[in-house]
């Protein structure tokens, strides 16, 4: 069994438009964006247990 979480921020809304401007990319993560971080994770298969953090760089800033 692999195990590999992924922790995505909010994604784009109308109303996190002032964190979006926080951002370095200046975006928020869609859905779409999420979708394929899971579909990665699940395809490949040498990763196991890792964290997979979607947040459009705002960790960064």
């Amino acid at each position: 069994m692999r195990i590999s979480p992924t922790s995505p921020d909010p994604v784009r809304a109308d109303w996190f438009e002032a964190m979006r401007q926080r951002t370095p990319a200046k975006r928020l993560p869609s859905q779409q964006d999420i979708v394929e971080a899971a579909l990665f994770l699940m395809s490949c298969r040498g990763v196991n247990g890792a964290n997979l953090v979607i947040d459009a760089a705002m960790r960064l800033a």
